[in-house]
């Protein structure tokens, strides 16, 4: 029997749309402010990741294993490995994991000179003074757009999120959809294991991407994971009689300044990395709409499959064109 019940998120954010690496179900304790000594610290994928050495209440040396945001996030609001000094004392506020001992999902560090790091996107100040990062500093995106209408490269260059990444979210889930979200462990996450995620997954990173056009042929280069999509413009063979791959096989022409791009034959279990079952018959169709100055690109996805929804899944957003490049991920395993 179907369950109609599902949920709906009008204007989400970015972070509502693309789920984090981190598994934030898995951090859901209380909020916790931790002082002491920066003893090691690693600027890597898929998240910064970095040792406390504080005091607990019966005056022992504890070590608090701590992450936070991606580097392209983090880069992105202002936030440089050269702020942070081994061996300097600095105070962290985060939440802790209820899966782990003394393991915090950092949203925000303080340093000896009273300057503080948001080191989570889309999350505020803690305290009051000086600070680098989060929100209002992606809020700044749209004057750094450039001057795109005199390049004339339409679609075919790199788009990046923006902190303002207003959007749509509309997905009534299956009763065996909903079962597998509650039963899901947040620790299966493939972004932790430096997996590449799948479509539709793959299409709404945080991170930039790029089309590129090879004739016959678009790419998408996705900087997350170093995804690479191949969407057929001239289709010669059945898409049936593709085999399946985790970004599937795409089919897309123009409508006048619109891409429409058909999927199927996708072999990737997840809808998103919340623990949304997808199936082998799921189907996606985006429609890429750019706009007439050439900055933004607006972004529609449907996708269809009967044994994770309901009715049509529908997810909306859009990126800008900043002049970003499309680095290499360099994801490395803790």
């Amino acid at each position: 029997m179907i369950n109609r019940t599902g949920f709906f998120l009008g204007l989400a954010l970015l972070s509502q749309i693309a789920f984090p690496h981190h598994a934030r179900s898995n951090y859901q304790g209380e909020v916790q402010e931790i002082t002491g000594e920066l003893v090691s610290f690693q600027w890597r994928n898929p998240h910064i990741s970095f040792n406390v050495k504080a005091t607990n209440k019966r005056g022992e040396e504890v070590l608090w294993k701590m992450e936070a945001g991606s580097i392209y996030m983090l880069q992105r609001a202002g936030v440089t490995s050269d702020l942070f000094t081994a061996g300097e004392r600095v105070s962290v506020v985060g939440k802790e994991s209820t899966r782990q001992t003394r393991n915090l999902l950092a949203t925000n560090m303080l340093f000896p000179d009273g300057k503080e790091a948001v080191i989570m996107p889309n999350t505020n100040p803690y305290w009051t003074g000086e600070y680098v990062g989060g929100r209002d500093q992606w809020a700044l995106d749209e004057i750094k757009v450039k001057d795109t209408a005199s390049q004339n490269k339409g679609i075919f260059r790199v788009w990046s999120v923006t902190g303002r990444r207003g959007g749509r979210r509309h997905v009534l889930f299956t009763e065996s959809a909903i079962a597998a979200r509650t039963a899901w462990d947040p620790t299966d996450n493939f972004a932790i294991r430096c997996e590449q995620p799948g479509m539709p997954r793959s299409m709404t990173s945080p991170h930039p991407l790029q089309f590129v056009d090879q004739g016959d042929s678009l790419l998408v280069r996705i900087e997350e994971n170093d995804v690479v999509r191949t969407i057929h413009m001239d289709q010669t063979e059945t898409q049936e009689e593709q085999p399946a791959t985790p970004q599937g096989y795409s089919v897309g022409h123009w409508e006048d300044n619109t891409l429409i791009v058909e999927t199927t034959r996708i072999n990737w279990p997840w809808f998103d990395g919340a623990g949304t079952p997808q199936s082998e018959r799921a189907k996606t169709v985006e429609h890429f709409t750019l706009s007439e100055d050439q900055s933004r690109l607006d972004y529609h996805l449907t996708i269809v499959d009967p044994e994770t929804f309901t009715e049509p899944a529908i997810i909306e957003l859009y990126w800008l064109a900043l002049g970003e490049t499309v680095e290499p991920y360099d994801c490395e395993i803790d």
